[in-house]
């Protein structure tokens, strides 16, 4: 398959696995409970004690991942009020 036209991101065979893993349910202890979860959230999890533990590392990871996702959700919220603005320009309502 030439470079640039492979499949559907989720339809790669490594991709659909690593999918499927990372949603995979898996029983962890939370005290004297057992508990479900899918693997990301057990991973998330204890990356956050870790980071409250104080674990650097741990530490730069979650604040990196804090605000990726807020950049990125910064940047939808910034195109979607740009749709709608965009949609209702022109009506003397909204002028």
């Amino acid at each position: 398959m030439p470079l640039g036209q492979g499949l559907h991101y989720g339809s790669q065979p490594a991709n659909q696995m690593l999918l499927e893993e990372a949603y995979r349910t898996v029983a962890i202890r939370e005290g004297d409970k057992v508990i479900e979860l899918p693997v990301i959230k057990a991973v998330f999890r204890s990356l956050g004690v870790s980071a409250m533990k104080g674990n650097r590392l741990a530490q730069a990871v979650r604040q990196s991942m804090r605000a990726s996702w807020f950049d990125r959700s910064v940047l939808a919220a910034s195109r979607a009020l740009s749709r709608v603005l965009t949609r209702f320009r022109g009506y003397p309502e909204f002028d």
